[in-house]
């Protein structure tokens, strides 16, 4: 009866599971080591650019689009440095009751850059970093692997 049971588990599991290939993060990555000159050459300006205590500048490129669901909306998300100097991403909760009617989809990328302009650090954030093959050869680092 329990292999039964688990048998129907796994096969319900199964139909939920995902074939698309997200290259979002991959993308993102590909960028670590390389310039931030050829990074805003190809990204374009970033949304935002926090300079720490330790010489290090982060270059924060960030997407959003609001979708109407009746529920809760989305935390605001920003950039701040800790006491060590490195980035930490932050959210505020929405505090607005009349604003809750919907939900944001967001999607935040930072590349943390060495005062000799290498990018030393790439992270993303969000529920909605979403990459399709055209977008990684679009916007991956030409010179990486």
């Amino acid at each position: 009866m329990r292999s039964i049971i688990v048998s129907g588990l796994v096969i319900l599991l199964s139909g939920c599971a995902t074939t698309t290939n997200n290259y979002y993060t991959k993308t993102v990555d590909s960028w670590r080591g390389g310039h931030v000159s050829a990074l805003v050459k190809q990204w374009g300006p970033p949304d935002q650019r926090v300079t720490g205590t330790g010489g290090n500048t982060v270059y924060v490129y960030k997407t959003e689009s609001y979708h109407s669901s009746g529920g809760t909306a989305s935390p605001s998300v920003g950039v701040h440095f800790s006491p060590g100097g490195k980035p930490v991403m932050t959210t505020t909760p929405s505090l607005n009751p009349a604003w809750n009617r919907g939900m944001t989809l967001a999607c935040m990328a930072t590349f943390e850059v060495n005062s000799q302009g290498i990018i030393t650090e790439t992270k993303t954030l969000g529920n909605a970093c979403y990459g399709s093959e055209s977008f990684a050869s679009r916007m991956r680092n030409p010179s990486a692997p």
